[in-house]
């Protein structure tokens, strides 16, 4: 079996090689005649286990910075062009804390897009408040993370209780519409910040709706083979697999699944199960075979086919672009939209404060009501707007849940964004 950790490596190399020799991306020499260029810092992993997305975001910052950069920059400030800042932060979170903190104290930078994993978010985050400098993530989505009431922190992403309750909601028409039998659901989750509090979401879900989890399953971050966790779970009778884990564990546990024989319905809260570089990781014949089972997925909704006017305005500008989704392996748009959309918040809040000052800054963003379908909006799962509480949870998410069918991931929940209807 061909280790996760190295699927699409080369080519996501490749990605953030293209993302400039250098760490600066920037205005052009024109632009930057406009005034001072703003900083902002982009901490994400662009080595490391979870290199690819960093290298979907990474493009998606870039490509909005030059889009801004053209129309003018922030006209609130002198048309001052913005500048994007990059560190890796490898997926670890003591790297994230030291390269924020040299981002912030030698960078100068006026905003901090990211840092990357819930873990990451905990560790970090707290350096927002102590600095005063805003902090936007295109990633975390631990309901952890808002325990820590910072107000200068906030994330982007479907949270995990966003993605559960899509989930467990999914559950139920399976259950109530299309005769699925759940009397067993079994919970399945990576041991990890993210995947804990995605999971407990579920569990609380479950029992308010009469059927609490059979088997509760944590799974350690790292494990190679899943075997064994399939073999429990058949053990102990699920009809239906509720699990959250990042893309590479999903390859490992669908691969698992399929050595196994084991099929069952498998509605997956984490975000590797709608990934689109699937089919192609777990090759055509086992594609084949354990997609079928069926297999479902909590997604943002970011396909290159949605009839969504800002996301394909955004794609139409991607064409001019050398690293792109659809185009480069491994660049995934649903992080490519997200990275360009905290460009964009910083941008908004910047026009809206005038100032690079950071406490009026994140007053904007704390104030900001980002209407659904506005140019600045790219990303389609809010409505009718994106705002945040104080302690930084997103308001007005609305995920999506897709089904794999004939190799291809389609959204069929809820009704009035479906695509198709389930195939069970």
């Amino acid at each position: 079996m061909r280790n996760s950790s190295s699927i699409n490596r080369r080519a996501i190399m490749r990605a953030s090689a293209a993302l400039g020799a250098g760490l600066l991306i920037g205005p052009t020499l024109a632009q930057a005649s406009r005034g001072a260029p703003l900083k902002l810092g982009m901490v994400v992993p662009v080595t490391g286990r979870f290199a690819s997305y960093g290298g979907s975001a990474v493009p998606g910052a870039r490509l909005a910075t030059r889009l801004i950069n053209e129309k003018g920059g922030v006209a609130a400030l002198g048309n001052a062009p913005l500048e994007l800042v990059l560190a890796d932060s490898k997926g670890e979170a003591k790297v994230t804390v030291a390269e924020i903190e040299r981002l912030i104290n030698d960078q100068k930078v006026a905003g901090i897009i990211g840092p990357f994993s819930s873990l990451d978010a905990l560790a970090a985050n707290p350096l927002s408040d102590q600095y005063k400098v805003p902090f936007v993530s295109p990633f975390w989505s631990s309901e952890k993370a808002f325990t820590l009431n910072s107000r200068y922190s906030r994330t982007l992403n479907l949270t995990s209780g966003s993605y559960a309750a899509a989930a467990v909601n999914l559950l139920k028409v399976l259950r109530n519409k299309h005769g699925v039998a759940a009397s067993k659901v079994a919970v399945v989750y990576d041991n990890s910040e993210y995947g804990r509090a995605a999971a407990d979401a579920v569990k609380r879900l479950l029992v308010q709706g009469g059927t609490p989890a059979a088997l509760d399953l944590p799974v350690t971050p790292g494990s190679s083979d899943y075997g064994p966790t399939i073999l429990r779970v058949r053990d102990s009778g699920a009809d239906v697999v509720l699990a959250g884990f990042y893309f590479q564990e999903t390859v490992l546990l669908l691969r698992a699944a399929d050595a196994l024989n084991f099929r069952v319905p498998i509605i997956g809260f984490g975000s590797g199960f709608a990934d689109a570089r699937l089919p192609g990781a777990l090759g055509p014949e086992v594609a084949a075979r354990a997609l079928k089972a069926p297999v479902f997925g909590t997604t943002t909704g970011m396909r290159e086919s949605t009839k969504y006017g800002p996301l394909q305005a955004l794609l139409k500008a991607a064409e001019k672009e050398p690293v792109r989704p659809g185009i480069t392996p491994g660049v995934e748009l649903e992080w490519y939209g997200l990275g360009a959309q905290a460009v964009y918040v910083f941008k908004v809040a910047f026009e809206q404060a005038a100032t690079t000052a950071g406490p009026k800054v994140n007053d904007a963003i704390l104030a900001m009501n980002m209407p659904r379908g506005a140019d600045s909006l790219v990303v389609p799962f809010y409505d009718p707007s994106l705002s945040w509480e104080r302690n930084g949870q997103p308001r007005n998410q609305a995920p999506s849940v897709a089904q794999w069918q004939d190799g291809k991931s389609v959204i069929v929940f809820p009704e009035d964004a479906a695509a198709a209807a389930p195939r069970l």
